[in-house]
């Protein structure tokens, strides 16, 4: 649990070019260059081959590399836990694609959440509870 006055998660204010030891971990650290590099490639890659672009989250697990992806091209995010989905949503990402069952106690109450929050695909929505979950927030 945070101390009070202490988020969980809190904006790191390091400058570019700090020493290593002056980023608190964990932290995600990119080479800008070789990141749009490849955000570029990928794009044009996947329009070249005529195929929709749909990256999976778990590499970065950030809503800010999701919309810079989405706006270079991809339909959307992938991830395996409702609750990264949740995540990249509530971080503005719009269209998100759980590639992962949702079974379990705990967790079967998530289509039911999914239903009353997102606007969810119409095939998959009949079987949430079984399947992949494809929603698009409202």
């Amino acid at each position: 649990m945070a101390s009070e006055g202490v988020t969980a998660m809190q904006d790191m204010n390091v400058a570019i070019g700090a020493s290593i030891d002056d980023i608190d971990t964990p932290a995600l650290i990119v080479d800008l260059d070789a990141f749009e590099h490849n955000l570029r490639h990928m794009a044009a890659f996947t329009r070249a081959a005529g195929i929709r672009l749909r990256p999976h989250a778990k590499t970065h697990k950030c809503p800010d590399v999701a919309l810079l992806q989405i706006a270079a091209g991809a339909v959307g995010q992938c991830c395996q836990k409702v609750g990264e989905a949740e995540a990249l949503v509530h971080g503005g990402v719009r269209d998100v694609l759980v590639s992962n069952q949702i079974v379990g106690a705990g967790k079967s109450k998530a289509p039911i959440y999914l239903r009353r929050n997102f606007i969810v695909d119409d095939l998959l929505s009949q079987c949430l509870a079984q399947c992949t979950c494809h929603f698009v927030a409202r």
